[in-house]
């Protein structure tokens, strides 16, 4: 999140829960997971300004997010509807 946003407000006051990069790679595989195949991801990490970087700091560092999802992706097995349900 970003210093100066409405998220940031409530993010300061308590309210918002910040995920480790383990926690948010691990969830955006079980959603990879579920996703059919013929669905395009667009974006999966964002490019906000550094110098307003709140939380989590890890999210500005995109090559190490990429690349611990496709470290994890492989480690678990897990393509892209995998576990859809048709």
């Amino acid at each position: 999140m970003l210093k100066g946003t409405d998220l940031a407000a409530e993010y300061e006051k308590g309210l918002v829960p910040v995920y480790t990069l383990e926690e948010y790679v691990d969830l955006v595989i079980d959603c990879i997971a579920l996703l059919p195949t013929e669905v395009v991801i667009h974006r999966i990490s964002g490019d906000g300004p550094k110098k307003l970087l709140l939380s989590p700091l890890w999210s500005g560092n995109k090559k190490l997010v990429l690349g611990t999802l496709a470290k994890r992706l492989k480690e678990r097995g897990i393509c892209q509807g995998d576990r859809y349900l048709v």
